[in-house]
């Protein structure tokens, strides 16, 4: 703008301004510059003015450019309608001026105004009409530019905080494994070492399958599920699942209310709920208490979430549930975390047509998130059923199709240490062989197979009829809709995303076991 203003004064105007509009319509003037002896309101902030006559309030508001050729009011000058203001622009013997707008394909961002005391030849109007033409691409691009700056710095942080996340869990199961290779290692402490490794890699799995959920959400790729859900009874699941994982630390969390159907995802319902006690129970000191309450008001199914911990402070609630916002961290970034997880809550609960918010009396006071849902409306929640069967034994031939060797060998030991027997293939077409040869229950089938893949594989077994009585599960890396869509076309029964849980890795072997009713 220095070298700007050399050019504008005095060959083109007396003194000149140059106004940015801010978000709450406020002007900020950042340049008010004139020759000597001629003084234009200063530097400053400028508040609102929507009724302004004229000036650069009228500019910004209308878009339109304005040429005065003889200034009867002062007021088609100023940002301001405060006396002292005017007075100052009387002072200076203004006769004509030019205010001009600062845009960008269509998008008023300011205004430039021109002072001169004698007339504004046409061709200096049209080169003032140019110059807020300009300006209004340079602040757009400086805008971009530091959009792109705060964009970057932001990235710089995340990876920051994403390798602290990752070294604390791998450190802890590198020390615990260390620990058992030494050997002689007391089973109370062995016990102790098995429950450490446990918890961290549940860590690592929900490190994980956050950021894959937030990848998912902002891409629009989250299919919904949707059932008549009881809400209390997710509320249950959830706290049942992180007391059994050792979640829950030294906090009393209960789950009060009534039973309220709503129609949802359960799944995902109870991710909201998992991300939301995680986050009370995070910023709530041990023996704090964290209340989940269900209750229906009105229309809407009332879901709260309710702590006793450090509280949220003012500047930080209108952007909890924005991506990577976390409260004050300490060197050693306690609480910790992503600053994904309530980001990804309201994501969710968007999808449901519901809303969320928070509430907190500040430091210290606790805080309040509350989430409401659509009810279903009146009627029974559906009772759950069983499939008619008859169970086969409970040891299984299972056939384990898998490229990287470390997966395929903790994979065999630990279905060996369940009873079942084992086969195991490093590639598609020894699979294939394998399981027609053999013709096992199950055959786990990583999808990413280097050559004949296990799409492929599937696809050739359930073209086979020897191998129609074989279970098909897929192991995958990867979780998207289109994948497991694709893996249900070429025949898989089951789909199980690395690392696999062994709930689920029981539940698709088990459900071989039940054959149709005759």
């Amino acid at each position: 703008m220095t070298e700007l203003t050399r050019v504008v004064v005095p060959a083109i105007a007396d003194w000149w301004a140059v106004d940015i509009l801010e978000e709450d319509r406020s002007l900020r003037r950042i340049v008010s510059q004139g020759r000597r002896g001629f003084v234009g309101q200063p530097k400053g902030r400028y508040a609102p003015w929507p009724d302004a006559p004229s000036g650069p309030f009228w500019i910004v508001q209308t878009n339109r450019a304005q040429v005065t050729s003889v200034v009867t009011n002062m007021m088609e000058l100023a940002v301001s309608p405060e006396p002292e203001h005017l007075e100052k622009l009387r002072q200076a013997h203004a006769i004509a001026a030019v205010c001009v707008p600062i845009s960008f394909k269509q998008q008023v961002l300011g205004a430039m105004t021109f002072v001169r005391t004698s007339d504004f030849p046409p061709l200096q109007v049209a080169f003032c009409r140019i110059l807020g033409h300009r300006a209004g691409q340079a602040v757009m691009h400086g805008r971009m530019y530091q959009d792109l700056q705060s964009a970057n710095r932001r990235k710089d942080e995340f990876l920051a905080m994403l390798g602290h996340e990752l070294r604390n869990p791998l450190g802890a199961i590198s020390n615990a494994v260390a620990v058992l290779q030494a050997g002689r290692v007391p089973a109370e402490s062995e016990a102790q070492i098995r429950a450490i490794i446990n918890r961290q890699l549940l860590h690592l799995t929900k490190l994980v399958g956050d950021l894959l959920d937030v990848g998912r959400l902002t891409s629009g790729k989250i299919v919904l599920q949707p059932v008549t859900v009881d809400l209390l009874g997710v509320a249950q699941r959830c706290l049942a699942t992180m007391q059994g994982a050792g979640r829950a630390g030294q906090h009393d969390i209960r789950v009060e209310g009534d039973s309220v159907a709503v129609i949802g995802d359960p799944v995902r319902l109870e991710q909201v709920l998992d991300n939301l006690v995680d986050n009370a129970v995070k910023y709530t000191p041990p023996q704090g208490r964290v209340r989940i309450t269900v209750a229906a008001r009105g229309h809407d199914a009332i879901l709260t979430v309710r702590d006793t911990g450090i509280g949220v402070p003012d500047e930080l609630l209108p952007r909890m549930f924005e991506l990577f916002t976390q409260g004050p961290q300490g060197p050693a970034r306690q609480p910790g975390g992503l600053g994904v997880g309530l980001a990804i809550v309201k994501a969710i609960v968007d999808l449901h047509g519901g809303t969320v918010h928070a509430q907190s009396p500040g430091t210290g006071g606790g805080t309040t998130v509350t989430v409401r849902l659509p009810l279903a409306g009146l009627g029974l929640l559906p009772t759950p059923t069983e499939v008619p069967g008859s169970p086969r034994a409970a040891t299984h031939r299972i056939l384990i199709v898998e490229d990287n060797p470390d997966a395929r060998e903790t994979m065999r030991l630990l279905l060996e240490l369940s009873g079942h027997r084992v086969q195991l293939a490093e590639d598609g077409e020894a699979g294939l062989d394998l399981a027609l040869r053999t013709h096992p229950d199950v055959a786990l089938i990583d999808l990413g197979l280097p050559g004949l893949d296990g799409y492929e594989l599937a696809r050739r077994l359930r073209a086979a009829p020897e191998a129609a009585s074989i279970r098909l599960v897929a192991l995958t890396g990867y979780g998207q809709p289109e994948d497991r869509r694709r893996a249900a076309e070429v025949g898989f029964e089951s789909f199980l995303v690395k690392p696999v849980d062994r709930g689920a890795l029981d539940q698709a072997i088990l459900a071989s076991d039940v054959l149709p009713a005759s």
